[in-house]
């Protein structure tokens, strides 16, 4: 059981495995590839043998929907507008839109998409007539039909002569963009630049949230300098982010951001690894890998660098919601000759899966694999990815789906979309019934749950249940019966609990018999 406190009390899942145990998992090695034809679709990325110091404005981004379909938004190969994807969960095309809205995009930073109407979110850059390239700082909502839903500036008009003036968003950096259902509010976390009192052009974080009506809020101007790549996941009403800091701080940080109804603040960070050298001198010789919420709860990150190691290594660490950093872990030992770049995370059923590329004498050697996450993840020896024409995405996350599998998206030469796959474990399809993505609201005097549901059965119905106490005095309650989807997944909610009144259930399950 994993509980949390929210809203005033206590709330616990319970996750019952429909059989005991689960089969040994074994190194991945296989990755499937699917080659979609795609007009216009960009058939260039940066580098794969050498190591960049700052993170990429990602030109391809992959979003994994519950049904483990997907979508996928990219700048154009001509350098100008955006367009969106729809695959389904064979990874088969299924629309496409190019939305009016953005076709004087110049940079893709951010994308994601809002379950409730299918509807997507945009972050991008626009030129400026009198600032130059990519220089405004722009969101936007559309339809699924590519219909203009907002468009709101962020920055980038004020001239940048003048002190304070903002803009090039993704300078030096990346960029994401999420879509929080807790609070039903968009969150964007970019680098940038900013004109200070000694008339430079100095670069750092911006971290803001907007509305699905095109409202923004700025939550931190100026978050970590210089901030050379970001990362950014949302957890209910918490926020987390990776920053790589050159200069204030000079270190990799894990941030903590609470996100209300009300607002949207910060919390606290952990440096979860201090970057020798000179202060703000532009070189890092560490590369941000990704961040995954775990099994336990806590958060695996993982990351490269060649800091007191022969080369680039691949390093992982465990850091508690209130940010507490355990013991690193090396997963790599390589000589001079031999590196380690693009190291990426995703969760692998109850495991999380680790992938990096080996570049040895100026060329990608494999795809490694590590598992970690769980005591028998650990204990795995290190993959090598069967397809030697798989590669990761330079520019963007790997994502992990509702089934237990991963997903990515990347370029094999000009409008090639290459859709790569790992399937789900053993036992994470059909055999371990999971609670997922739970959020907590409130209808008059009941209390109201919603979220997802993955790993069970096809097809077949459960029980969500309630209790005050796990089901000592207070037996569990069916509060709904919900079907299934044909992957043994669904989203529901909000559910009342009838049961519940002005003393709310503090306990909540699926499963697939009545107690």
């Amino acid at each position: 059981m994993k509980t949390w406190r929210h809203c005033g009390f206590v709330v616990g899942l319970v996750l019952l495995p429909l059989h005991a145990g689960l089969p040994a998992l074994t190194p991945i090695t296989t990755v499937e590839t699917k080659v979609i034809s795609v007009t216009g679709f960009p058939g260039t990325e940066p580098s794969h043998t050498v190591v960049s110091d700052y993170g990429h404005r990602p030109g391809v981004i992959l979003a994994a929907n519950a049904d483990s379909s997907s979508n996928v938004a990219f700048l154009n190969a001509s350098g100008t507008g955006i367009s969106i994807l729809s695959l389904d969960v064979a990874g088969n095309l299924t629309g496409r839109i190019d939305p009016t809205v953005l076709q004087s995009a110049t940079k893709l930073i951010g994308f994601t998409r809002i379950p409730a109407d299918g509807s997507f979110a945009i972050s991008y850059a626009k030129n400026n007539a009198t600032n130059g390239a990519d220089f405004e700082y722009w969101i936007s909502r559309v339809s699924p039909a590519g219909a203009t839903l907002f468009s709101t500036l962020v920055f980038g008009t004020q001239n940048k002569a003048q002190v304070g003036s903002k803009g090039e968003p993704g300078t030096f950096s990346s960029g994401r963009l999420v879509f929080n259902p807790a609070t039903q509010r968009l969150i964007a976390y970019t680098g940038h630049t900013q004109r200070w009192e000694d008339n430079v052009r100095h670069q750092g974080g911006h971290v803001a949230t907007m509305s699905l009506t095109g409202v923004l809020t700025v939550v931190n101007p100026w978050y970590c300098s210089h901030n050379f790549d970001q990362r950014l996941l949302v957890d209910g009403n918490n926020i987390y982010t990776l920053a790589h800091g050159d200069a204030y701080p000079r270190a990799l940080v894990f941030g903590r951001w609470q996100d209300s109804i009300a607002s949207t603040s910060f919390t606290g960070d952990t440096q979860y690894f201090a970057i020798s050298g000179t202060i703000g001198n532009n070189t890092t010789n560490t590369q941000t890998g990704g961040m995954v919420k775990l099994a336990n709860g806590s958060f695996g990150v993982v990351y490269t660098t060649k800091l007191t190691r022969n080369n680039f290594d691949v390093r992982f660490v465990e850091i508690t919601p209130a940010g507490v950093a355990g013991t690193s872990t090396w997963l790599t030992s390589y000589p001079a000759n031999t590196f380690a770049i693009y190291p990426r995370i995703a969760r692998y059923g109850d495991a999380a899966a680790i992938f990096w590329e080996e570049v040895q004498g100026g060329t990608v050697r494999a795809v490694r694999t590590k598992l970690v996450g769980t005591a028998e993840a650990n204990a795995t020896a290190q993959g090598t990815v069967s397809d030697a024409l798989v590669r990761l995405p330079a520019v963007y996350d790997i994502a992990s789906l509702p089934n237990g599998g991963i997903l990515w998206a990347s370029n094999r030469g000009a409008g090639s979309l290459a859709l790569q796959r790992v399937a789900a474990p053993a036992g994470s399809g059909s055999g371990v019934l999971r609670l997922e993505n739970v959020v907590i609201g409130k209808s008059g005097a009941n209390y109201t749950i919603s979220g997802s549901i993955n790993g069970g059965t096809p097809l077949a119905p459960v029980f969500l249940q309630a209790s005050l106490d796990l089901g000592g005095v207070d037996v569990w309650h069916n509060i709904a019966v919900i079907p299934l989807n044909a992957a043994g997944q669904a989203t529901f909610g909000p559910v009342t609990d009838p049961t519940g009144g002005a003393l709310p259930k503090n306990f909540f399950r699926v499963t697939t018999g009545v107690p």
